[in-house]
């Protein structure tokens, strides 16, 4: 592993004023945030439309550049297809 287990289920702890957001990502608790990602993902974004997905449940970390917003989703769907989530 690159990070230490214990930092990672840390990061993915929600924060007690903004619960869809960790140390440093975002979470998809309630699936509502990043359609097409499983609730057990989480992501960093940067700008200009920079993701990284890390998707547990696919065992997979997917990076993303230069999205436009609009279509994530759609990308994010259809990439956990192709994975076969």
């Amino acid at each position: 592993p690159l990070l230490p287990r214990a930092w990672v289920e840390a990061m993915r702890q929600p924060c007690a004023i903004a619960p869809f957001y960790g140390r440093l990502v975002w979470l998809n608790r309630d699936g509502k945030h990043f359609p097409g990602a499983s609730p057990q993902s989480f992501f960093m974004l940067g700008a200009g439309g920079h993701y990284v997905w890390i998707e547990p449940a696919l065992d997979a970390v997917i990076v993303l550049r230069w999205l436009d917003g609009a279509h994530a989703p759609g990308v994010m769907r259809r990439i956990s297809e192709a994975l076969g989530a």
